[in-house]
C-alpha cells in the first residue's frame, strides 16, 4: 500500500512508458480492425479482376454453345459426316471404356487404383472450388461485418482508456486518491496491529520466571475471561500475608523494613520491605485488623508455601541513645518511672520520658536517667512495687542485669 501510495504522489518513468506502449498497441489493433472491416466492405482489385475473367470466360462459353446449338439445328453435311466418324470413335472408346471398366470392377483392389485415387481428389478440388466460390460470390456476411464493427469499438474504447490512463499519469494523482490511499495504509496498519495482538493474546505468558505450583484447568477446558489458570512462584520474591491492630496502623508505612523470621528455619534472619498496607479495616468477632503485604527476597533458601513467619516492623531508627531494659519500666497512673539504684544501695523511683522500643527488649529514655545510671530490673513474675537486682545501662546497649522479652516495634 506504501508503494501505491508513492507511484500516485510521484508517477515513475516506467509507468508512463507502459501507458505508452499500452497507446501504440491500442492503436495498432484498431488499424487492423478497420483494415479488416474495408476488405470486407470492399472487395480487394485481385478478387474483382478474378470475378472479371470468370464472367468472360462464361460469356465464351455461352457463345460456344449458342454456335453449337445452331449447327445443331441446321446441321452441315460435313459436320453430319464428322459427327458420325466421332460417334462412331465416341462408340468405340465407349465400348473399350465398358470392357475396362467390367475388368475394373472384378477386381478387388478397386479402391486402391490410381484411377479412383484421381477421381476422389479430382472431386474434393471441385468441392472445395465450388465452396470458394460461393462464399466469394454471396459477400460479406452480416455476423461478419457486425464481428468487425464490434471489434473495431473495443479497439475505440481501450484506445480512450489508455489515453485516459497516460493523461492522468502526466497530470499526476489527485489530492483525493492519494488522501483515499494514505487511509488505506492507516487501515492496513490497524489491521496489522489487531492481528499482532491477535497472536500476542495466543499465548499465555507468565509475567515473570518461577515455579507452577498449581494448575487451575486441563486440557480441553474451556477458560472463561476470569478463570485462573494457573498459580506460579517466583522464587525471588516471596510475599507475607499479615494484619495489624489498630495500635500499630499509624505507624507501619510503605516501605519500611522487616525483620522477618520462620519458626520451621533455625537461625536465618530475612529483611523484607513493607509493600502494601490496607487502608480499610476487616472486623472479625469485634476486633478490628488492617491487612498488610510484606515483600522480601529468600536469598536461595527454599522456602514452602504456608509457613508462618514472625514479623517485626521497623517504625523508626535512631543511634546513640540512653536505653533501659522494657522490664526496669513501671507504670503508676499515667506515669512510667524507673528506679534508680543509689549508691548506698537503696531504689529510688524516678518518672521517666520513654522513646521508641527496640530489638531485645530495649526501650528509649528520652529524660529520666543518664548514661551510666543503675536500674533495677523486675522479674517477669514481680507484682507492683517489689524490686530485684539491677544492671547499669548505657547507651547502646545492655552492659549487666537480667533480660527481659522483646516487643517488637509495630508488632
Amino acid at each position: 500500500a506504501q508503494n501505491n501510495r508513492s507511484k500516485l504522489v510521484t508517477p515513475q518513468a516506467a509507468d508512463v512508458l507502459a501507458a505508452q506502449q499500452t497507446v501504440a498497441a491500442a492503436q495498432s489493433t484498431l488499424q487492423t480492425a478497420q483494415t479488416n472491416l474495408d476488405k470486407l466492405l470492399s472487395p480487394p482489385a485481385a478478387d474483382v479482376l478474378t470475378a472479371q475473367q470468370a464472367l468472360a470466360a462464361a460469356q465464351s462459353t455461352l457463345q460456344t454453345a449458342r454456335a453449337n446449338l445452331d449447327k445443331a439445328q441446321y446441321p452441315n453435311p460435313e459436320d453430319v459426316a464428322q459427327l458420325q466418324a466421332a460417334l462412331d470413335r465416341a462408340r468405340a472408346a465407349l465400348d473399350t471404356a465398358q470392357v475396362n471398366w467390367d475388368r475394373l470392377v472384378n477386381r478387388v483392389d478397386l479402391d486402391q487404383r490410381p484411377e479412383t485415387t484421381t477421381l476422389r481428389s479430382a472431386q474434393s478440388d471441385y468441392a472445395s472450388a465450388l465452396a470458394s466460390y460461393n462464399l466469394k460470390a454471396a459477400g460479406p456476411k452480416a455476423g461478419d461485418v457486425g464481428a468487425a464493427r464490434a471489434n473495431i469499438d473495443s479497439a475505440r474504447v481501450s484506445l480512450s482508456a489508455a489515453q485516459t490512463r497516460l493523461t492522468e499519469l502526466r497530470a499526476g494523482s489527485k489530492e483525493t486518491d492519494i488522501e483515499q490511499q494514505r487511509r488505506s495504509v492507516e487501515q492496513i496498519n490497524l489491521s496489522v496491529k489487531a492481528a499482532q495482538t491477535d497472536i500476542d493474546n495466543a499465548t499465555i505468558r507468565a509475567p515473570f520466571a518461577g515455579t507452577v505450583t498449581v494448575v487451575g484447568v486441563n486440557e480441553g477446558d474451556f477458560a472463561g475471561a476470569n478463570a485462573s489458570v494457573a498459580t506460579l512462584l517466583d522464587p525471588n520474591l516471596i510475599r507475607i500475608d499479615a494484619t495489624l491492630d489498630e495500635a500499630s496502623f499509624s505507624r507501619v508505612k510503605v516501605g519500611q523494613t522487616v525483620v522477618i523470621t520462620f519458626d520451621a528455619i533455625v537461625g536465618r534472619v530475612f529483611a523484607g520491605r513493607v509493600l502494601v498496607v490496607t487502608p480499610a479495616g476487616a472486623t472479625q468477632q469485634g476486633v478490628v485488623t488492617f491487612p498488610i503485604v510484606i515483600g522480601f527476597d529468600p536469598a536461595g533458601v527454599q522456602i514452602p508455601a504456608g509457613l508462618t513467619a514472625t514479623l517485626r516492623v521497623v517504625t523508626d531508627r535512631k543511634e546513640n541513645v540512653t536505653v533501659v531494659p522494657a522490664r526496669a519500666i513501671k507504670r503508676q497512673g499515667r506515669d512510667t518511672t524507673v528506679d534508680v539504684v543509689m549508691p548506698d544501695g537503696k531504689l529510688e523511683s524516678r518518672t521517666v520520658l520513654v522513646g521508641i522500643t527496640g530489638d531485645g527488649g530495649q526501650v528509649e529514655i528520652l529524660s529520666g536517667v543518664a548514661e551510666g545510671d543503675k536500674v533495677a530490673v523486675h522479674p517477669p513474675a514481680q507484682r507492683a512495687g517489689q524490686t530485684a537486682a539491677g544492671g547499669a545501662f548505657g547507651a547502646g546497649g545492655l552492659t549487666g542485669g537480667g533480660a527481659a522479652p522483646a516487643r517488637p516495634a509495630g508488632r
